[in-house]
């Protein structure tokens, strides 16, 4: 009987193998398998950190970008491989950085996210590199990094990048926000930008000398020479009559109190 069972079994045309359609089913890796194969990448504490950044990095390679429904609106919903790696520090740069230069949108937005979290003045370069990027996202992060870390040198450095057409724009918005105190002293040099023959340069200083000094003075980027030139001057005798002195100074610490005296009154 059991013979006969063996040979029943083995009879063509009963093995789910021989039909082709099947077959690739059959090879088709099973959930608990794919689960299991991902449990298998996945970092174990005895790694080394290099080790584990590899395997959270070969992950996000895979990743896509998803949005969430908050009572705000749509939010972006970041894989927890960018966390993950953020949280390994500095160690992680020189393998985040080469990640910057990948074919795929996502992938490069995802390593710019890491590395704004874990990089500082001294990813400069890369940051201004990113500020040229066709993703919006890897563009929006770069500036948002360039304005935490920036210094009274970063500005002029953008305009450099400029002029040798290493970027082709400049976000603003998140690089002169919040301000800093060196920023009153960088007028002169962006009034000196107006005057460009470039219309991009000329853009950039008018968009960036608002946003330093919330004034406008009719300077028009795309108007003819003469015109420009007048608004020029204008600006030139607003700093000289008005702008330098602008800006209040920051407020004085307060001072300590004097042992036994009354506490000052609330306002």
């Amino acid at each position: 009987m059991l013979l006969g069972v063996a040979l029943l079994t083995a009879a063509p045309g009963c093995n789910r193998d021989d039909d082709p359609a099947k077959a690739g089913e059959a090879k088709r890796p099973s959930l608990e398998q794919a689960l299991a194969e991902a449990r298998a990448r996945a970092p174990n504490r005895g790694d080394t950190v290099e080790a584990q950044a590899k395997i959270l990095l070969a992950n996000l390679h895979m990743a896509r970008r998803q949005m969430v429904q908050t009572t705000d609106g749509e939010a972006e919903r970041l894989p927890n491989e960018v966390v993950k790696l953020a949280h390994m520090g500095r160690s992680i740069v020189p393998l985040v950085t080469p990640e910057l230069a990948d074919p795929v949108p996502d992938t490069r937005y995802f390593m710019m996210e890491v590395l704004a979290e874990v990089g500082d003045h001294r990813e400069q370069d890369e940051f201004i590199h990113a500020l040229g990027d066709s993703d919006a996202g890897v563009v929006r992060v770069a500036s948002e990094a360039i304005g935490r870390h920036r210094d009274a040198e970063t500005v002029p450095v953008l305009f450099q990048a400029l002029e040798e057409d290493r970027i082709r724009q400049i976000r603003w918005g998140p690089i002169l926000t919040p301000p800093k105190p060196f920023d009153h002293d960088l007028v002169p040099y962006l009034i000196r930008r107006l005057a460009d023959q470039r219309p991009d340069i000329r853009i950039s200083a008018s968009i960036a000398l608002n946003r330093v000094t919330g004034e406008d003075l009719g300077f028009d980027p795309s108007g003819d020479e003469d015109n420009r030139r007048r608004a020029v001057m204008r600006w030139e005798s607003w700093w000289t009559e008005t702008g330098r002195t602008k800006l209040p100074e920051p407020a004085a610490p307060p001072k300590p109190a004097t042992p036994g005296a009354p506490p000052p009154p609330h306002a």
